[in-house]
Protein backbone atom coordinates (compact mmCIF):
# COMPACT_ATOMS: atom_id res chain seq x y z
CA UNK A 1 0.00 0.00 0.00
CA UNK A 2 2.82 2.13 0.28
CA UNK A 3 3.58 2.37 -3.24
CA UNK A 4 -0.15 2.85 -4.40
CA UNK A 5 -0.63 4.84 -7.45
CA UNK A 6 -3.66 6.80 -8.13
CA UNK A 7 -4.59 8.01 -11.26
CA UNK A 8 -7.83 10.58 -12.32
CA UNK A 9 -8.25 10.67 -15.72
CA UNK A 10 -9.88 13.92 -17.58
CA UNK A 11 -10.43 16.03 -14.51
CA UNK A 12 -9.50 19.79 -14.30
CA UNK A 13 -8.56 20.39 -10.77
CA UNK A 14 -11.04 23.24 -11.05
CA UNK A 15 -13.81 20.29 -11.43
CA UNK A 16 -12.46 18.34 -8.44
CA UNK A 17 -12.37 21.83 -6.67
CA UNK A 18 -15.93 22.68 -7.68
CA UNK A 19 -16.99 18.62 -6.90
CA UNK A 20 -15.47 19.33 -3.07
CA UNK A 21 -16.20 22.74 -2.30
CA UNK A 22 -19.40 24.90 -1.59
CA UNK A 23 -21.42 21.82 -0.26
CA UNK A 24 -24.28 21.96 2.04
CA UNK A 25 -26.58 19.79 4.08
CA UNK A 26 -29.67 20.30 6.16
CA UNK A 27 -31.68 17.40 8.43
CA UNK A 28 -35.27 16.86 8.23
CA UNK A 29 -37.66 15.33 10.71
CA UNK A 30 -41.07 15.34 10.08
CA UNK A 31 -42.16 18.08 7.76
CA UNK A 32 -39.19 20.10 9.91
CA UNK A 33 -36.33 20.93 8.29
CA UNK A 34 -32.49 22.16 9.92
CA UNK A 35 -30.70 25.16 8.69
CA UNK A 36 -28.08 24.44 5.93
CA UNK A 37 -24.97 24.00 6.81
CA UNK A 38 -21.56 24.00 5.15
CA UNK A 39 -19.77 20.15 4.57
CA UNK A 40 -16.24 20.72 5.39
CA UNK A 41 -15.12 16.94 5.05
CA UNK A 42 -16.66 14.07 3.50
CA UNK A 43 -17.53 13.28 -0.25
CA UNK A 44 -21.31 12.31 -1.28
CA UNK A 45 -22.71 8.84 -0.92
CA UNK A 46 -22.57 7.14 -3.64
CA UNK A 47 -20.45 8.96 -6.18
CA UNK A 48 -18.39 7.81 -8.41
CA UNK A 49 -14.79 9.36 -7.04
CA UNK A 50 -16.02 9.27 -3.16
CA UNK A 51 -14.56 5.52 -3.27
CA UNK A 52 -11.42 6.69 -4.62
CA UNK A 53 -11.31 10.32 -2.56
CA UNK A 54 -11.71 7.74 0.37
CA UNK A 55 -8.73 5.35 -0.41
CA UNK A 56 -6.62 8.43 -1.03
CA UNK A 57 -7.15 9.67 2.66
CA UNK A 58 -7.15 6.48 4.12
CA UNK A 59 -4.02 5.25 2.39
CA UNK A 60 -1.93 7.29 4.52
CA UNK A 61 -2.36 5.06 7.98
CA UNK A 62 -0.36 2.46 6.24
CA UNK A 63 2.60 4.86 6.97
CA UNK A 64 2.19 5.20 10.51
CA UNK A 65 1.39 1.17 10.99
CA UNK A 66 5.19 0.14 11.22
CA UNK A 67 5.04 -2.84 13.74
CA UNK A 68 2.31 -4.69 12.53
CA UNK A 69 0.44 -5.71 9.62
CA UNK A 70 -2.47 -3.88 8.29
CA UNK A 71 -5.69 -5.04 6.26
CA UNK A 72 -8.50 -2.71 5.44
CA UNK A 73 -11.66 -2.62 3.71
CA UNK A 74 -12.86 0.62 3.35
CA UNK A 75 -13.11 2.10 7.15
CA UNK A 76 -13.09 -1.47 8.37
CA UNK A 77 -9.81 -2.76 9.90
CA UNK A 78 -7.41 -5.28 10.87
CA UNK A 79 -4.35 -5.16 13.07
CA UNK A 80 -2.72 -8.41 13.00
CA UNK A 81 1.16 -9.85 13.90
CA UNK A 82 2.68 -12.83 15.25
CA UNK A 83 5.33 -13.69 18.23
CA UNK A 84 6.60 -16.50 20.24
CA UNK A 85 6.57 -14.04 22.91
CA UNK A 86 2.91 -13.24 24.15
CA UNK A 87 4.06 -10.34 26.03
CA UNK A 88 5.85 -9.07 23.07
CA UNK A 89 2.72 -9.65 21.36
CA UNK A 90 0.36 -8.08 23.06
CA UNK A 91 2.81 -4.79 23.36
CA UNK A 92 2.86 -4.63 19.45
CA UNK A 93 -0.64 -4.42 18.86
CA UNK A 94 -1.64 -2.55 21.60
CA UNK A 95 1.22 0.17 20.68
CA UNK A 96 -0.26 -0.12 16.91
CA UNK A 97 -4.11 0.35 18.30
CA UNK A 98 -2.74 3.38 20.53
CA UNK A 99 -1.66 4.83 16.75
CA UNK A 100 -4.42 3.69 15.06
CA UNK A 101 -7.09 5.58 17.11
CA UNK A 102 -5.11 8.49 17.54
CA UNK A 103 -4.82 9.21 13.40
CA UNK A 104 -8.47 8.55 13.25
CA UNK A 105 -9.04 11.75 15.95
CA UNK A 106 -6.27 13.52 13.85
CA UNK A 107 -8.14 13.32 10.83
CA UNK A 108 -11.80 13.66 12.11
CA UNK A 109 -12.48 10.13 12.56
CA UNK A 110 -14.57 9.35 15.43
CA UNK A 111 -13.43 6.12 17.23
CA UNK A 112 -15.47 4.02 19.29
CA UNK A 113 -12.75 1.55 21.01
CA UNK A 114 -15.92 -0.23 23.10
CA UNK A 115 -16.14 -2.12 19.35
CA UNK A 116 -12.60 -2.69 19.21
CA UNK A 117 -12.75 -6.68 19.07
CA UNK A 118 -9.71 -9.14 19.54
CA UNK A 119 -8.90 -12.98 19.44
CA UNK A 120 -5.96 -14.96 19.27
CA UNK A 121 -4.70 -17.64 17.64
CA UNK A 122 -3.10 -20.83 19.50
CA UNK A 123 -2.60 -21.14 23.16
CA UNK A 124 -1.50 -18.96 25.75
CA UNK A 125 -1.60 -18.94 29.37
CA UNK A 126 -0.90 -15.37 28.99
CA UNK A 127 -3.69 -13.18 30.48
CA UNK A 128 -4.14 -10.24 28.24
CA UNK A 129 -4.65 -6.61 29.41
CA UNK A 130 -7.27 -6.16 26.58
CA UNK A 131 -10.53 -8.39 25.81
CA UNK A 132 -10.04 -11.05 24.06
CA UNK A 133 -13.11 -12.62 22.45
CA UNK A 134 -13.30 -16.57 21.22
CA UNK A 135 -14.59 -15.64 18.04
CA UNK A 136 -15.57 -12.28 15.88
CA UNK A 137 -17.31 -11.49 12.63
CA UNK A 138 -15.24 -10.03 10.28
CA UNK A 139 -17.14 -9.18 6.42
CA UNK A 140 -19.93 -11.47 7.93
CA UNK A 141 -18.22 -14.22 8.50
CA UNK A 142 -17.44 -15.65 12.19
CA UNK A 143 -14.06 -16.53 12.61
CA UNK A 144 -12.95 -18.70 15.85
CA UNK A 145 -9.39 -18.79 17.78
CA UNK A 146 -9.78 -22.22 16.42
CA UNK A 147 -10.40 -21.66 12.66
CA UNK A 148 -13.19 -24.93 13.18
CA UNK A 149 -15.69 -22.59 11.74
CA UNK A 150 -17.91 -24.36 13.65
CA UNK A 151 -19.99 -21.26 14.75
CA UNK A 152 -20.31 -19.14 11.16
CA UNK A 153 -21.70 -22.88 9.68
CA UNK A 154 -24.37 -22.86 12.63
CA UNK A 155 -25.00 -19.54 12.18
CA UNK A 156 -25.24 -19.71 8.20
CA UNK A 157 -27.04 -22.66 8.65
CA UNK A 158 -29.50 -21.26 10.78
CA UNK A 159 -30.26 -18.69 8.21
CA UNK A 160 -31.17 -21.12 5.30
CA UNK A 161 -32.95 -22.88 7.76
CA UNK A 162 -35.68 -19.97 8.37
CA UNK A 163 -35.19 -18.79 4.72
CA UNK A 164 -36.62 -22.45 3.48
CA UNK A 165 -39.44 -21.91 6.31
CA UNK A 166 -40.70 -18.75 4.34
CA UNK A 167 -40.66 -20.18 1.17
CA UNK A 168 -42.27 -23.71 2.48
CA UNK A 169 -44.82 -21.14 4.01
CA UNK A 170 -45.50 -19.07 0.44
CA UNK A 171 -45.31 -23.00 -1.51
CA UNK A 172 -49.32 -23.14 -2.51
CA UNK A 173 -49.34 -18.98 -2.35
CA UNK A 174 -47.19 -18.09 -4.88
CA UNK A 175 -46.12 -18.95 -8.80
CA UNK A 176 -43.13 -21.45 -9.70
CA UNK A 177 -41.48 -18.32 -11.08
CA UNK A 178 -41.79 -15.94 -8.06
CA UNK A 179 -41.09 -19.30 -5.51
CA UNK A 180 -37.79 -19.37 -8.08
CA UNK A 181 -36.83 -15.68 -7.66
CA UNK A 182 -37.39 -15.85 -3.23
CA UNK A 183 -35.10 -19.30 -4.16
CA UNK A 184 -32.06 -17.36 -5.66
CA UNK A 185 -32.26 -14.15 -3.48
CA UNK A 186 -32.71 -15.92 -0.23
CA UNK A 187 -29.93 -18.81 -0.66
CA UNK A 188 -27.61 -16.02 -1.72
CA UNK A 189 -26.40 -16.35 1.89
CA UNK A 190 -25.51 -20.30 1.36
CA UNK A 191 -22.35 -18.51 -0.63
CA UNK A 192 -21.03 -17.85 2.54
CA UNK A 193 -20.32 -21.48 3.27
CA UNK A 194 -17.86 -21.53 0.63
CA UNK A 195 -15.89 -18.08 1.58
CA UNK A 196 -14.89 -19.31 4.37
CA UNK A 197 -12.55 -22.30 1.96
CA UNK A 198 -11.50 -19.21 0.02
CA UNK A 199 -10.59 -17.36 3.29
CA UNK A 200 -8.63 -20.56 4.14
CA UNK A 201 -6.78 -21.02 0.75
CA UNK A 202 -5.61 -16.90 1.32
CA UNK A 203 -4.84 -17.27 4.65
Amino acid sequence: MDDAIFTVLSIQPEELSDYLLGRQQRVKIGDTFSNWTDIIRGVSQGSVLGPMFFDIFINDLFCHIKYAKLNAYADDHQIYSSNLDPRALEECICQEVIVANQWYKNNGMIVNEAKHQSLILGKTGHNSCFLVNSSINMFGMTIDNKLSFDKHVSVICKKINNQVNVILRFWKLVDKETLLKLYKVYFAAFSLLFFCLTFLCCA
